[in-house]
């Protein structure tokens, strides 16, 4: 079984045991909590022996909430002897797409008005790959005319057009994909941040 962290999202935690067929057997997901705390409490509630491998969130997201997540990850594969598996916020979010969407764009919330996006594609033997890179835009400048679906799993991000899907399935069923990568070395987890966009005036 897979132990799934995803604590990228401002004060919220999800954390999953998947099997390799990315079902969640067990699952907490806690909104609007202090993260560390919080997911103390559910890592104590969903460890277990049964456990062969480990997959955290490496954002995008809350500078606080992912460094803190792959912490815990990185302490738990580390006490027990587990691979360890790195996967970026927004490939949770476009694994919470329909089956049937083959390109897909997933959104999260980046605060202040702003929100992360990436593009993905689903391809028949791999799952979902990541067609661009994260970037940080305004909500009001997403469009999403030219994909199968706009994903989120965060409801301060929904709106026209925007599929808000669950994040504890969107979560097991990245975890499997992300376990049929190679697993980390301590030193190659490394955080994924997107820098807000500087303007400058001129004239």
């Amino acid at each position: 079984m897979i132990l799934a962290i995803d604590t990228s999202l401002r004060r919220r935690v999800v954390v999953a045991i998947a099997g390799r067929d990315g079902v969640a057997a067990d699952s907490v997901c806690l909104d609007d909590v202090a993260v560390a705390p919080a997911l103390g409490t559910a890592l104590q509630r969903l460890l277990s022996d049964e456990l062969d491998a480990v997959v955290v969130a490496t954002g995008p997201g809350s500078y606080t909430g992912v460094r803190t997540g792959m912490a815990a990850a990185l302490g738990v594969a580390h006490a027990r002897g587990l691979p360890l598996y790195g996967i970026g916020s927004l490939d949770i979010v476009a694994h919470g797409a329909p089956l049937t969407a083959q390109r897909i764009r997933a959104v999260s919330d980046a605060s202040r008005g702003g929100i992360f996006v990436a593009g993905f594609v689903r391809v028949p033997g791999v799952h979902i790959r990541r067609e661009t890179d994260a970037r940080r835009i305004e909500l009001n400048a997403l469009n999403g005319g030219d994909v199968d679906a706009v994903v989120s799993t965060d409801v301060a991000v929904s709106g026209d057009g925007i599929l808000v899907a669950d994040a504890i399935l969107a979560l097991a069923a990245a975890a499997a994909s992300a376990v049929l990568g190679r697993p980390l070395d301590t030193a190659e987890l490394t955080a994924e941040y997107v820098a807000r966009p500087r303007f400058t005036l001129t004239g």
